[in-house]
């Protein structure tokens, strides 16, 4: 006999997604202990779960997945004392977690505080002509491309670190487990613990661009104070882009971290990159070729960060770094020397 409540769906995602508070943690995993077939379940769902959050969502019919499969539950081997109806109910219950799972994570993340309350914005940081970098009061750094701002409340009160945009942005959150970080537009709102991610908006305040750099995000299509257990969401990762179109709907587009990064502002950085990946993706960007004259060449490891700069100046200070040779050809480049 159980001596374990069984948890909620709500509760299931936020254990697989690690934020699960450790008493809560604890009590799941007691929970599975008592019975093998619950871990294996578990499993299956953190496997739906890690593939929607690789690629785009898709509608699924429980029913019609249901009505297919219920004639062929009838005749299953059941365990004894387990009646054929019990073990029905059971499967019928997995399918609908399975399948509701991605957003029972969202539906947690956006509604465990009241949407509709309203919130008060006391202060106002604005871009004006030039790209603007400021840290928010609980050491958030937002980045502001011209003509955009942010407003934002008390973030040493309520439940919420709460921002309103208007242009586009980049934030880099800092983590904070008991106070999430909202960013509301007039196209949808995202929501995370701590993370960087960029947020793009027409001139219109018809569409939106969320792309993320690190962590995980949750993008609405509905403004945060008319959200409700109807709105659409979806979970997006490092370099996966939520798009919300003119008529509401999100697509999710697939590209890396840094090109996303160097999309919002020209921005670059290489931690112990090697000098291959470096030639590669510079190549992509600048839409040129580089190629690496040397042997090892490509093993030699970049630490550096650029921004607003041209590919001539980051491909000399490359070459000063490892002391090469920069040939220009045309449109292409080549990196000569022994490097590293």
């Amino acid at each position: 006999m159980s001596t374990n409540p069984e948890p909620n769906e709500a509760l299931i995602a936020r254990y697989l997604l690690g934020e699960a508070s450790p008493l809560e943690r604890a009590e799941l995993e007691h929970w599975l202990a008592e019975d093998p077939e619950r871990a294996i379940e578990i499993d299956r769902y953190k496997k739906v779960l890690e593939l929607g959050t690789s690629a785009p969502s898709h509608k699924f019919d429980t029913e019609k997945a249901w009505q297919k499969l219920k004639p062929q539950l009838t005749n299953l081997p059941t365990k004894e004392g387990q009646t054929n109806k019990g073990r029905v109910v059971r499967l019928a219950l997995g399918l609908s977690v399975a399948a509701t799972l991605l957003i029972a994570f969202g539906l947690f993340f956006l509604f465990r505080d009241d949407p509709a309350k309203t919130v008060q914005y006391v202060a106002e940081i604005s871009s004006g002509t030039t790209y603007k970098e400021s840290m928010l009061p609980d050491s958030s750094v937002v980045t502001l491309k011209p003509g955009s701002s942010v407003q934002y409340n008390l973030f040493e009160t309520g439940t919420e670190r709460r921002i309103l945009l208007k242009g586009s942005a980049r934030f880099k959150v800092k983590r904070n487990e008991s106070k999430p970080f909202v960013v509301e537009s007039q196209q949808g709102f995202i929501r995370v613990l701590g993370t960087t991610f960029t947020v793009e908006t027409d001139s219109l305040g018809e569409a939106m661009k969320v792309s993320v750099i690190e962590g995980k995000v949750l993008v609405s299509n509905t403004p945060a104070k008319k959200a409700n257990a109807d709105s659409s969401a979806v979970v997006i990762v490092p370099g996966q882009t939520a798009v919300i179109g003119h008529q509401g709907k999100i697509k999710v587009q697939m590209g890396t971290a840094q090109a996303l990064d160097f999309a919002f502002d020209k921005t670059l950085v290489f931690e112990n990159t090697d000098l291959g990946s470096v030639a590669l993706l510079l190549g992509d960007l600048f839409r040129t070729r580089i190629t690496l004259l040397g042997t090892g060449l490509e093993n030699c490891r970049l630490t550096a960060s650029f921004k607003q700069q041209s590919l001539d100046e980051i491909l000399s200070i490359i070459g000063e770094t490892f002391g090469l040779t920069i040939i220009k050809n045309g449109h292409e480049y080549s990196l000569k020397g022994i490097g590293c």
